[in-house]
């Protein structure tokens, strides 16, 4: 009988935890509009510092769930695009924010001939 009240405490024990918890989900996107899959999407609470890591499917939805409630700041990298981070994401227990993330590329450094003969580097 003993044993069996352990199980149940436990069971219940782990519940309630698992209840307490909370959820970011999102979609990255390119500025046209076009899905960028393969992004790495890092979620850090900015209390505790634990870090979650997830990559983007091929839909470019990304979702993060069973976080702890606090603060936390996510950013996503993708190779070609700039790094990009939200802080300040505060999550309650059982709450879902969907954060979606605009990929924006990142300048390019081109070189060409300048009336001289010598390269120049042009920003775009």
């Amino acid at each position: 009988m003993n044993r069996r009240r352990l199980v149940v405490c436990f069971v219940l024990s782990a519940l309630s935890s698992f209840a307490q918890t909370a959820r970011i989900a999102g979609r990255v996107t390119d500025r046209t509009g076009a899905v960028v899959p393969g992004t790495f999407v890092t979620v850090t609470n900015t209390q505790t510092g634990a870090e979650r890591k997830i990559v983007t499917n091929e839909e470019g939805y990304y979702s993060a769930p069973l976080l702890q409630p606090g603060e936390y700041r996510v950013t996503v990298e993708h190779a070609g695009f700039k790094p990009v981070s939200r802080a300040g994401v505060k999550l309650d227990v059982d709450q879902r924010a969907e954060l979606d993330f605009r990929a924006r590329n990142r300048r390019r450094l081109r070189a060409h001939r300048s009336h001289g003969g010598c390269p120049a580097v042009e920003h775009h």
